[in-house]
């Protein structure tokens, strides 16, 4: 065989090396999850949506109600709600149908302002749990803190209205998903193309959306990074098992209903966002990991 000439053979992208690299990477992840006490950052951020869930789903549910009907927002909701546990569509369904029932009678029993208060305390509520993250993440990537009070609050309620406004984006496709695809003579197809994207999308999607947490939510003003990193990725597909696996693990363990009773829902709920919080955190350190593995001075850009 010919040498070849002006050039070497390309590195193969899987060698036990790597396989090493990856590894004690993880290790380290690990152990700065812990150092840093990110479980109790998740257990602050789980406290922090739950009382934002209700308030959320009202303005959901108001903004979506102008554009289509209650049953078409009803199914909607719950489509979008598949892709989570059990525990969490039964708090999500009963949250859309109070808010139903409310808006059938004319939103009496909430008045003019409700929408509005319910946004307000929504926003209240969530950006607290954001800021929680967004201390969490400066101390993983070691920034310090300089932005301003107004600033740090801006960027506290973007990442919260952005939550609430995909949301409605997401259940407008689903919505009109049908009619479009009718176009193409495909809409008996819609909801088998649901069943079988619904986990790619979440996966694709969420590692998007961690990305940009990673890095817009730490104070990282001037460096280059990219919003698809593999820890994004690891936590969005560690995300999507645990969503999908929760509810059956939940299934064998009986404790949790015989000890909580009637709480049982909400407490499984607030155990899943803190197992997902702590998910995404953990990706973020293993984001750092991995940069000082290929770069041990620590001189590269977070």
């Amino acid at each position: 065989m010919v040498p070849r000439v002006g050039g070497s053979m390309p590195e193969p992208w899987f060698t036990s090396a790597k396989l090493r690299s990856w590894v004690r990477a993880v290790g380290q992840a690990a152990i700065a999850f812990q150092t840093h006490k990110l479980s109790d950052v998740a257990s602050g951020v789980a406290f922090s949506a739950t009382l934002a869930i209700f308030p959320g789903i009202a303005v959901l549910v108001w903004a979506s109600s102008q554009f289509i009907s209650p049953d078409e927002l009803r199914a909607a909701v719950m489509t979008v709600a598949s892709v989570m546990p059990q525990s969490t569509q039964e708090i999500i369904r009963m949250a859309v149908n109070n808010q139903l029932a409310q808006s059938a009678d004319g939103g009496a029993s909430s008045g003019f302002l409700g929408p509005f208060f319910a946004l307000a305390l929504a926003i209240w509520s969530a950006s607290s749990g954001v800021k929680a993250v967004l201390v969490a993440l400066n101390t993983i990537f070691e920034r310090t803190e300089s932005r301003g009070f107004l600033r740090l609050t801006m960027i506290t309620i973007t990442f919260t209205g952005g939550i609430l406004f995909l949301s409605v984006i997401g259940i407008a496709l689903i919505v009109v998903g049908p009619s479009v695809l009718a176009l193409g003579g495909i809409s008996q197809n819609w909801p088998v193309l649901l069943t079988y994207l619904r986990w790619p999308a979440l996966v694709a999607l969420s590692t998007v959306g961690i990305g940009m947490l990673y890095r817009f939510a730490p104070n990282r003003e001037g460096e280059q990074g990219s919003l698809v990193t593999f820890g994004s990725f690891a936590a969005a597909s560690a995300l999507t098992a645990c969503s999908a696996l929760f509810s059956r693990v939940l299934a064998h363990v009986a404790t949790l209903s015989i000890t909580y009773g009637s709480l049982s829902t909400i407490i499984a709920f607030m155990i899943w966002l803190w197992l997902s919080t702590m998910l995404v955190l953990l990706g973020a350190e293993l984001d750092v990991a991995l940069g000082n593995q290929s770069d041990p001075k620590g001189s590269q850009q977070r």
